[in-house]
C-alpha cells in the first residue's frame, strides 16, 4: 500500500553567488564579506551603503561587487524589486559578472517573470558556458513550468561541470521519479546520498522511489507473468529496501526462465552476499562471470566476498578484473586500497586510495581509508587532514572521528583525541573500542577515575574486547588494586591466549607486591 502523505520533494532553493569563485587569501572583496559577517540585515545594508559613499568605492568592479550584495540581502528579506533594482546597477557598472545575471533570474522566477529568468540564465551561460549553478537554477525554472526534458537536461549539464552537485542528482532523480523512470530516480538518489549521507530529503525520496516501483512492477508482473527483466527489477527494489528473503524469490524465479545464463544471477549473488551467505554469493558471480565475462560487477562482488574472507590474493585479482572493464569504477580502487593496506602495501594501498578520490572527489570512505594508510605509515598529520575532509563531507561518520582521536593521540595533543572519541561515540554509543582509546587517553594524562569507567564501558559493549580488560588491568595496578588487576589480566587472557603484555603485566604486578 502507498502511504498519501509521503511525497517527492525538490531541492527547490535557488542558489545566489556574491562571487563568481571562492576566493583564496584575504582579497578586498573576501574581507568585506567577511566584515558582514553575521550582522543583521539593516546593519549590512548601511556598511554597504557607506562602502559604496566611500571614496574608495572609485572603480567599476568594486561598485558593481557591492550592489550585487546589496541585492542579496534585500532578496533575503523578500524584498524582490529592490533586489532586481539593485543587480541592474551591478550590471551598469559591469555587464560581464555572470553570477550578477543568475541572481537577478532568481528573482524574475520569484515573480513568475520566466521570459526574463531565462534570458538572464541564459546570459549568466554564455559568459560562463560551465556555470554549474545557472544551469541548475534554469532547470529549477523549467521544473516549475512542467518542462521535464529539458529540466533533466539542465540538471544534466550542472552535473556535468560540478561532479559532487548533491542537489543536482536529486532533482534531476525527483523529474525521473515523476516519470516513473523509477531505476533513473534511484541511481541519482544513490548518487546524491554518495555525496552527502545525511540528504534527508533524498533518503525520503529513494524510500518513496523503491516502494512505488515494487508496486509498478508487481501490476507489471500481474499482466506479463513470464517476463524475467521485471521480476529482477522488483528483485533489485526489494534488496534495496533490505527485504532480502523476498528479492531472493524474484532472483529465483527470473533464473527458471534462463538457467543457463539469467541475468539476475549477479543480483541474487549481491543479496545472498547482503545476507552472509558467501558460499552461495560466490557460486552466483562465478555463473554470471562464466556467462558474460565482461560483467564488471560480479568480478567487483566476488572480490569484495574474497577481501571479507581474506583471500586477498583472489581479491586483488578481481578488483583488477572489474576495473579493467570500468575503470571509473571508484568503490573497486577503494576495496582494493583496503586490500593493500591489509597485507602492509600502504604505497599501493595510498595509490588506490587517490585514484578513488580522484574519481570521486566527495568520497568521505576513501579519504578516511586514505588517513588509516598515513596513519599506518607514521605520517599522523597527513592522516588529520584526510580525517577533516571526511567529517567535513560526513558530519556522522564514527569511524573518521575516531581514527582522527587516534592521530591526535600519536601527537599527543589529548585534548583534541577526547573530543574526537567523544564525538564519534555520541553517534554510535556502543563503539566498545572508542571507549577503550578514550579509556586510554585519560590513563595518559593520569585520570585513573575516567580510565577505569571508559574500560569498563569498552567491556560491557564488547565482553570480549581482550585489550579493555588488559588495559583496565594496568589501570588497577597503578591505584594498587592488584586482586582486581590480576583478574582482568588473567581474563585478557582467557580471551586472547598470545596477548603478551597481559602475561608481563601478571609478571609484574607479582613483583610489586614483593616490594
Amino acid at each position: 500500500m502507498m502511504e498519501s502523505n509521503r511525497r517527492i520533494i525538490l531541492a527547490c532553493t535557488a542558489l545566489f553567488l556574491v562571487i563568481a569563485l571562492p576566493l583564496q587569501g584575504t582579497t578586498p572583496k573576501e574581507l568585506f564579506q567577511k566584515k558582514l559577517g553575521n550582522v543583521s540585515a539593516e546593519k549590512k545594508l548601511q556598511l554597504i551603503e557607506k562602502e559604496l559613499a566611500s571614496p574608495d568605492a572609485d572603480s567599476d568592479d568594486w561598485k558593481a561587487f557591492l550592489y550585487n550584495l546589496k541585492g542579496t540581502v534585500y532578496s533575503g528579506l523578500g524584498n524582490t524589486g529592490d533586489a532586481v533594482k539593485c543587480y541592474n546597477d551591478a550590471l551598469k557598472y559591469n555587464s560581464s559578472i555572470a553570477y550578477v545575471y543568475n541572481n537577478r533570474a532568481i528573482e524574475y522566477k520569484k515573480q513568475r517573470d520566466f521570459d526574463n529568468a531565462f534570458r538572464d540564465y541564459g546570459k549568466a551561460i554564455a559568459i560562463n558556458p560551465r556555470f554549474s549553478v545557472a544551469y541548475y537554477n534554469r532547470g529549477l525554472v523549467f521544473y516549475a513550468m512542467g518542462d521535464y526534458p529539458r529540466a533533466i537536461e539542465d540538471y544534466s549539464r550542472a552535473i556535468q561541470f560540478s561532479k559532487g552537485f548533491a542537489d543536482a542528482y536529486n532533482n534531476r532523480g525527483v523529474v525521473y521519479h515523476l516519470q516513473r523512470e523509477y531505476e533513473k530516480a534511484i541511481e541519482d538518489y544513490t548518487r546524491a546520498l554518495e555525496i552527502n549521507p545525511s540528504f534527508q530529503r533524498v533518503i525520503n525520496n529513494r524510500e518513496l522511489a523503491y516502494s512505488q516501483a515494487i508496486d509498478s512492477y508487481s501490476r507489471a508482473i500481474k499482466d506479463n507473468p513470464e517476463d524475467e527483466a521485471l521480476y529482477i527489477k522488483r528483485g533489485k527494489a526489494y534488496k534495496a529496501r533490505g527485504m532480502f528473503d523476498r528479492a531472493i524469490l524474484d532472483f529465483n524465479k527470473a533464473i527458471t526462465f534462463n538457467p543457463e545464463c539469467s541475468l539476475a544471477y549477479p543480483y541474487r549473488g549481491s543479496t545472498y552476499s547482503e545476507k552472509g551467505d558467501t558460499s552461495r554469493a560466490i557460486k552466483d558471480f562465478n555463473r554470471s562471470i562464466e556467462c558474460n565475462p565482461d560483467d564488471y560487477l560480479a568480478f567487483y562482488y566476488r572480490g569484495n566476498l574474497y577481501s571479507d574472507r581474506r583471500e586477498y590474493p583472489r581479491a586483488v585479482s578481481d578488483y583488477g578484473k572489474a576495473l579493467v572493464l570500468k575503470p571509473d569504477l571508484a568503490d573497486a580502487y577503494n576495496n582494493r586500497g583496503v586490500v593493500f593496506a591489509n597485507l602492509g602495501k600502504l604505497p599501493r594501498a595510498i595509490s588506490d586510495f587517490n585514484m578513488s578520490i580522484r574519481l570521486r572527489p566527495n568520497y568521505a570512505i576513501a579519504y578516511n581509508n586514505r588517513g588509516v594508510a598515513h596513519l599506518k605509515k607514521g605520517f599522523p598529520k597527513k592522516a588529520i587532514r584526510d580525517f577533516n575532509r571526511a567529517v567535513r563531507m560526513d558530519n556522522d561518520y564514527y569511524s573518521a572521528f575516531f581514527n582522527r582521536g587516534n592521530a591526535h593521540k600519536d601527537l599527543k595533543l589529548y585534548g583534541k583525541a577526547l573530543r574526537d572519541y567523544t564525538r564519534a561515540i555520541a553517534i554510535n554509543p556502543s563503539f566498545s573500542i572508542a571507549y577503550n582509546n578514550r579509556g586510554l587517553v585519560y590513563y595518559y594524562i593520569k585520570d585513573y577515575k575516567n580510565a577505569v569507567r571508559n574500560f569498563t564501558q569498552a567491556i560491557r559493549y564488547d565482553a570480549r574486547l581482550a585489550i579493555a580488560y588488559n588495559n583496565r588491568g594496568a589501570v588497577y595496578s597503578r591505584l594498587r588494586r592488584y586482586d582486581s588487576a590480576v583478574r582482568d589480566f588473567r581474563k585478557a587472557l582467557a580471551l586472547d591466549p598470545n596477548m603478551k603484555s597481559a602475561r608481563k603485566n601478571i609478571r609484574l604486578v607479582a613483583q610489586r607486591r614483593q616490594r
